[in-house]
């Protein structure tokens, strides 16, 4: 059944969450209720939240749409799947979401809240089934998926490869690697060198690449990563994966401290993730076209940037939310815009 369409009042709120939430810089609901622009009282604002987050029903697959907007429009999409957990209480906290890389940092498209159970690794299957949530939505465009070690397994990678995307996997070193009628761990084929790349590998029943690195001056000693590509592109490709972390630091003390929320109950959790993801989102945004046509970042004697786009971003839109809070209709008639996506052939996502 299709979900009942989000009217002006939804998304005046939706903006106004995401403007307390970036000035306050805080999940806490009081803080954010603190911080919306609006004529009425604290406590007003904060039953609003609280009626929202428990009882609307939230479309994710139009959040996602809404998250595709801010991803470059050309190119092929990298795509990053990993979990962020923290624990409240008893309750362990553990969400697997995928992201698309986006200039050192990533956008997050789809986040599910994982069972509670041992370990808190997720299944193939739970794989799968947020991997094609994500290539439902991008599915004009070219996708590449990285991923650690926790993500693998012979299903998994079938399903990889049936749906004819590159994959850059890193694998652990005991991982057991056939080559010309040998098999050994995949460290062994390392040898004494430094790196090594090898095409034309078994793994996991599959021909795969392997590019294998020493990393001497790490506490983790190798980096091992399978692909379906070419050994010599996996290392850097790869690479890219690490910007799933940033976004993950960037919404936790980094950012707007997801941590310290005090919901414990699935759907509620989700809720609020999607609108961190927006307004995280809607700063990392504003931090690239800042740097780039307004106030550059710093660069520091060691040639890094002082800020992360995001944390740029987010000053910005911190310092002009304090000054000019009588644009936020503005502000309210570019989401509204940007919430109702062009209808894709043979599908329509109702608002």
């Amino acid at each position: 059944m299709p979900l009942k369409p989000i009217n002006l009042a939804r998304k005046k709120f939706i903006v106004l969450f995401v403007e307390g939430l970036i000035k306050g810089r805080s999940v806490q609901f009081i803080e954010i209720a603190n911080h919306m622009s609006t004529s009425v009282k604290t406590e007003s604002n904060l039953r609003r939240i609280q009626e929202f987050i428990a009882n609307y029903e939230v479309n994710y697959e139009q959040i996602a749409l809404l998250l595709c907007c801010f991803l470059p429009t050309k190119g092929q999409i990298t795509l990053a799947i990993d979990r962020t957990n923290w624990q409240f209480g008893e309750c362990d906290i553990n969400f697997l979401v995928i992201s698309a890389y986006c200039q050192g940092s990533a956008i997050p498209l789809w986040f599910e809240l994982l069972e509670d159970k041992q370990g808190g690794n997720s299944n193939e299957a739970e794989r799968i089934a947020v991997l094609r949530a994500c290539l439902k939505l991008l599915a004009h465009r070219s996708v590449a998926l990285t991923a650690d070690r926790e993500f693998i397994g012979t299903a998994w990678v079938k399903f990889l490869f049936s749906s004819q995307i590159d994959f850059y996997i890193r694998l652990r070193s005991n991982t057991l690697v056939e080559k010309d009628g040998q098999t050994l761990h995949a460290i062994d084929w390392l040898g004494e060198r430094k790196s090594c790349w090898l095409d034309g590998v078994r793994i996991h029943h599959h021909w795969v690449s392997l590019a294998i690195k020493r990393q001497a001056k790490l506490d983790d000693e190798y980096l091992i990563v399978m692909t379906n590509t070419f050994a010599h592109c996996a290392l850097g490709h790869y690479q890219r994966r690490w910007s799933i972390e940033t976004f993950f630091q960037s919404v936790k003390q980094r950012g707007f401290r997801l941590e310290d929320t005090h919901l414990d109950k699935p759907e509620r959790l989700r809720k609020l993730f999607a609108l961190v993801a927006i307004a995280f989102a809607v700063c990392l945004h504003i931090g690239r076209w800042s740097d780039k046509y307004q106030k550059p970042i710093q660069i520091k004697n060691h040639g890094y940037k002082a800020n992360s786009f995001f944390r740029h971003g987010l000053e910005c839109w911190r310092r002009a939310l304090r000054t000019l809070t009588y644009e936020v209709d503005l502000f309210i008639g570019v989401i509204a815009q940007t919430l109702n996506p062009p209808v894709r052939s043979k599908e329509k996502f109702l608002m």
